[in-house]
């Protein structure tokens, strides 16, 4: 009796754990099913099924207004001899892209291309933009889309800026909808990520993070540090290739180590609301200084005044400065080192674009009939690509 009783109890044990096994299995298959779905959909909500992209039946018209100005006439002043010469990049309407050499003639155009905020020309002669569609776009010169990247949903949107970098992958400005902050993202020409960075992971790093506002990270531009003399001397802080953001809404910009990611270094004293931060390259007059458009938002310095500013990075103290009773842009805005100590400074808001010598004197301005955005200035050898005037 003990014994068959022994080897039921036993046999009854072994069913017992089939079913659990079984029941573990169930449970296992189901699970991994729905990480499955989970995963499926999460590729579908990084990079969901596209429309026709530039399709030409849905182009507006911007492109067909142009002939019917005189581009010429928007320039007010040029002064050959006291200019650093070469071809800006500006934008007709706030949306189409174009070039136009020193007497503002049109020399090359991307008519069916329609970009928001910030375009860039890559010394290939590609074209890299924020399109009006969201979509983070590059181009040939002769205007055929190339490459294109889409953020993960509709509550992610690129905005204000993006740079190819010197390892040939885009970083680009971001905004989280769901979180209502700002994000970096450095994806490669297969669309993977291949770095990124939340200002709501770094809130620590900024004293003036103010968690009730709606936008408390708003920033404008990107870029990577060229070589320069502080990491020469041993400051590993300004390490090339690490990454320089001008943080409005904090009125701040600040240093990313790329590696790291922490924020290694921060500049606040005296900034209100600023745009486009970037860092003096080699070989150009302040070399290593970070200039800045200081917008004067909420009037911290001086009543509805902007400044164009050159910030010594180390002691804080503003090496150069430029400033007139009549010049303000209350957001936007640009200031442009050029060879030879010269500025290039868009007052976006102010509706017009001009380059000042150091002590000041304008020898070229660009006054066109809108708001002009983010003109960027380039030497005549750029990019390989012959222009032509249309």
């Amino acid at each position: 009796m003990s014994t068959d009783g022994s080897e039921n109890r036993v046999a009854g044990t072994r069913g017992s754990t089939r079913k659990i096994v079984i029941a573990v299995a169930i449970v296992a298959i189901l699970v991994g099913a729905a990480l499955v779905r989970e995963h499926v959909q999460s590729l579908d909500c990084r990079q969901p099924p596209l429309a026709v992209i530039d399709d030409p039946a849905q182009l507006d018209e911007l492109h067909l207004e142009l002939p019917e100005h005189d581009p010429t006439s928007w320039v007010r002043t040029y002064e050959p001899e006291r200019s650093s010469g070469g071809y800006n990049l500006v934008f007709f309407r706030r949306r189409v892209p174009m070039i136009v050499d020193m007497n503002g003639r049109v020399v090359h155009s991307w008519p069916h291309v329609r970009a928001t905020g910030r375009f860039r020309l890559n010394r290939d002669g590609s074209l890299a933009v924020i399109g009006s569609d969201n979509l983070v776009k590059e181009y040939t010169w002769d205007g055929e889309l190339a490459w294109h990247y889409q953020l993960k949903d509709a509550h992610n949107l690129p905005h204000h800026d993006l740079i190819r970098m010197r390892s040939g992958n885009y970083l680009i400005l971001a905004h989280d909808g769901h979180g209502h902050t700002d994000y970096l993202l450095e994806v490669d020409r297969e669309g993977g990520v291949v770095w990124d960075w939340w200002f709501e992971k770094h809130t620590d790093s900024f004293p003036d993070w103010d968690p009730e506002s709606t936008d408390p990270s708003h920033s404008n531009s990107i870029r990577e540090l060229p070589p320069n003399r502080w990491y020469d001397g041993g400051d590993q802080r300004f390490r090339p290739g690490n990454i320089l953001v001008s943080a409005r809404s904090l009125n701040t910009v600040f240093i990313i180590d790329k590696e790291s990611g922490d924020v290694v270094w921060t500049l606040a004293e005296g900034l209100d609301g600023q745009h486009e931060a970037v860092m003096i390259q080699q070989g150009v007059p302040g070399a290593g200084l970070i200039m800045v458009f200081n917008n004067g938002l909420e009037n911290l310095f001086d009543y509805r005044r902007s400044k164009a500013q050159a910030i010594h990075p180390i002691t804080g103290e503003v090496a150069w400065e430029y400033s007139s009773k009549f010049f303000f842009s209350s957001v936007g805005g640009t200031a442009q080192p050029l060879p030879g100590k010269n500025v290039l400074i868009t007052s976006s808001h102010g509706g017009r674009v001009f380059e000042v010598r150091p002590r000041g004197r304008i020898v070229w301005e660009w006054v066109p009939p809108f708001l002009p955005m983010r003109v960027e200035r380039v030497p005549y050898d750029h990019c390989p690509q012959p222009v032509s005037y249309t």
